[in-house]
Formats: C-alpha cells, structure tokens, sequence
C-alpha cells in the first residue's frame, strides 16, 4: 500500500514538474535533479510534493473557471445582442406595417 501510496505520489510529482517546466518555472537540470530525488520515501519531501501538485492543480483549476466564466460571459453577451436585434428588427416590422395601413387607407 505505502509503495502505491508513494507511486501515486511520485506520478503527481512528475506532473507537477512537467507543468512548472512547461511555466518555464524550472530548468531541465533542474528537473533531472528533481526526478532523481522522488524514489525518496521521506515524509517531509512526500509533503512539499504534494502541496506543488496541489499548487499547481489548483492554479490549473482556477485558469479553467476564469476561462469558462469568460466563455459565459461572452454567450450572453451575444445572446443579449441578438435579443437586441431581434427586438429592433419586431420594431421596423411594426413600423413598416403601420406604414402599409396607413398608405391602404389613403388610396381607400
């Protein structure tokens, strides 16, 4: 269990490397030097671990709320401006028939 335990562990760490790397916030050496220390079993190093994973999971989980609270924003923008729209073209319809009315009475 604890060799799953750590497995899992080491499996998070690499990614949370891979996205610091991708962040361009370390180096290769530095991630050579990293991925040579994470068979450790120490406590403390399990620990640090797993609060970058968690750093690095929750800056993830906040750019996709921002990204889909951007997304929302945007559809209902384009949904009020086609409501927008629909209203104003109901309101030339209404205009245009008044003016075909009128125009019918005065020829009657």
């Amino acid at each position: 269990n604890r060799d799953h335990a750590n497995n899992f562990s080491t499996r998070g760490w690499n990614y949370a490397l891979r996205k610091l790397i991708n962040k361009n916030l370390y180096s290769e050496s530095d991630e050579l030097e990293e991925l040579e220390e994470n068979n450790s079993t120490d406590s403390e190093e399990s620990q640090e671990r797993k609060e970058i994973y968690d750093e690095v999971m929750q800056e993830e989980e906040e750019e996709r709320q921002r990204k889909e609270e951007e997304e929302e924003r945007q559809r209902k923008q384009e949904e009020e401006e086609r409501q927008r729209k629909e209203e104003e073209e109901k309101e030339v319809r209404k205009i245009e028939e008044r003016e075909r009315r009128k125009r019918r009475r005065e020829i009657l």
